[in-house]
């Protein structure tokens, strides 16, 4: 079982059942520069995917979403950044939930 969580979840708890993936889907726009990275995860917790799903329209700048699958071990808190890698000033925008296995 899949539980995806996005921009609405900021700053909550979600449960994710016993092997099951956790789905961060965070908007993303790559031509800009800024891409969301993934903060270093809780112990036993591994990343399995990473993905850009297409935006909805074919309007020119339109954002995407960036999709990381998790698999999350015993659970913390899942956070990634949406920076410019090439910078060293503070990340635009943040996230993080935090996992509770089932």
């Amino acid at each position: 079982m899949t539980t995806r969580v996005g921009v609405p979840n900021d700053g909550e708890a979600v449960t994710v059942a016993p092997g099951g993936l956790l789905e961060i889907a965070l908007p993303e726009n790559a031509t800009t520069g800024y891409r969301w990275e993934l903060d270093p995860l809780p112990a036993g917790a591994a990343v399995v995917g990473d993905r850009v799903e297409a935006p909805d329209t074919r309007a020119a700048g339109a954002a995407g979403l960036r999709v990381f699958a998790i698999r999350p071990g015993h659970g913390g808190t899942v956070s990634a950044r949406l920076r410019r890698s090439w910078e060293t000033v503070e990340p635009v925008r943040t996230f993080s939930v935090r996992v509770r296995p089932r």
